[in-house]
């Protein structure tokens, strides 16, 4: 992996840096099993991997940053990540801090947590990402739209 380079953080908000191992699974299912113990809310989630498209990327260790404003929302945090050449990440990279950090309570010291993809993909016409949730021992995947992220519970998730 390449030296991490030093990324201000903007005022009122918090970065924290995590390196994940990315395995590339076959199917989507395969990945939304591997996150966790709770089901998800909605069944999109079950058909988002069609949405997205795919990756070529085989196993590999992947540097991310992920970002929270408490008052922050997608917009806010994809505009910063540009400024300092950051990449979006695609749902299976997030889902891969959802395998391998098992309590997002006690790595994010705060329950609830969720944890964003930021490639957004097109569901009827609407931006939709998705995402995975902790609230209290329930670590599950899922898939909103955009403009229902800005929480402080809310960490957009970027590559290096």
């Amino acid at each position: 992996m390449n030296e991490r380079k030093e990324i201000p953080v903007p005022s009122g908000a918090r970065i924290k840096r995590l390196r994940v191992r990315f395995v590339k699974y076959e199917y989507w299912h395969e990945a939304l099993r591997s996150v966790g113990t709770g089901p998800s809310r909605t069944t999109f989630v079950q058909l988002a991997g069609e949405l997205y498209p795919e990756l070529i990327q085989q196993e590999t260790d992947l540097d991310l940053v992920l970002i929270n404003y408490r008052r922050g929302d997608f917009e806010t945090a994809t505009k910063w990540a540009e400024k300092f050449g950051l990449k979006r990440t695609h749902p299976l990279e997030i889902f891969a801090i959802g395998a391998q950090y098992h309590d997002l309570r006690k790595e994010f010291n705060q329950n609830p947590v969720n944890v964003v993809a930021t490639t957004v993909c097109n569901n009827n016409g609407y931006p939709y990402i998705c995402y995975i949730s902790q609230v209290d021992r329930d670590l599950r995947p899922d898939f909103l739209g955009t403009n229902a992220f800005g929480t402080q519970s809310d960490w957009f998730g970027f590559r290096e």
